[in-house]
């Protein structure tokens, strides 16, 4: 009955928050193309997805005041802070352009 659920959450999702890719040395790759960036959760609304960015946020504002230096939680605060929410079927057209018509 879970797994139905879950099923059944995801096809109502009609919002992704995306986090950029990361390079070889670690930094943030915010003008890679939108299909190299990862799906980091799914949701009905877009005040939902906001939410949930938002609280990563927070959490990784919070890591960064926690750690002395910031090291270890800066590549990870790079990457939350430049994500960003977007609906679905924009990232299906923009994934998938329709050909141009003649």
């Amino acid at each position: 009955m879970a797994g139905l659920r879950v099923a059944a959450s995801l096809l109502l999702a009609t919002w992704v928050l995306l986090q950029p890719p990361v390079d070889g040395s670690g930094g943030v790759e915010t003008s890679a193309p939108l299909g190299a960036w990862v799906v980091n959760g799914r949701f009905a609304t877009a005040k939902a997805c906001e939410e949930n960015k938002s609280q990563s946020e927070a959490a990784v504002l919070y890591g960064l005041s926690r750690d002395a230096d910031g090291a270890d939680a800066a590549p990870a605060a790079a990457v939350v802070m430049r994500s960003k929410c977007i609906e679905l079927d924009d990232l299906k057209r923009r994934l998938n352009p329709a050909p141009p018509s003649e």
